[in-house]
């Protein structure tokens, strides 16, 4: 069975964010050296970069959980391990403060491994208005989250 979640990943964001302000400190040092050709190639990178970006916040994560595997497909990686090699299976909710003064209820999945390998997953518990989360969303119950309905499966598969 399929899940799509809205797992956040910020190392991913500031890679990108540092490879775009890399490109741009190059292109700058084109354009001081009157290199035009640098300078356009530099800026269609920097643009490439920018729609990795947006996609890198908007795509959601796909958890397929099987009856033996678990399969965790993000935009830049795919991991898969097998229910057996499952050591612990934790998950917990907890609250994050945004700027605009409201809170959103978020669920967190932690798998560790038999190798000392662990994958954390985040979801939001709010419901979305057309994939936008706003200061009237009201809070899911556990059983309407995605991710804790992956983490029941997952439970079932490892008993």
């Amino acid at each position: 069975m399929t899940f799509r979640i809205r797992h956040e990943s910020i190392i991913e964001v500031l890679i990108l964010v540092g490879l775009f302000l890399l490109l741009l400190t190059a292109a700058f040092m084109f354009i001081v050296r009157e290199m035009t050709a640098a300078v356009i190639i530099t800026l269609i990178l920097a643009i490439a970069v920018i729609i990795m970006i947006a996609a890198a916040l908007t795509a959601k994560t796909m958890i397929d959980v099987g009856e033996q595997t678990v399969t965790v497909t993000r935009l830049f990686m795919k991991k898969t391990f097998a229910v057996s090699d499952i050591r612990d299976l934790r998950i917990e909710r907890y609250t994050r403060w945004h700027k605009n003064h409201y809170k959103e209820q978020r669920m967190r999945m932690t798998v560790l491994l038999g190798n000392g390998k662990k994958t954390v997953l985040t979801d939001t518990a709010m419901e979305n208005s057309g994939g936008f989360l706003l200061r009237s969303s009201r809070e899911l119950p556990d059983e309407d989250v995605p991710l804790f309905r992956a983490y029941q499966l997952i439970q079932a598969n490892r008993n």
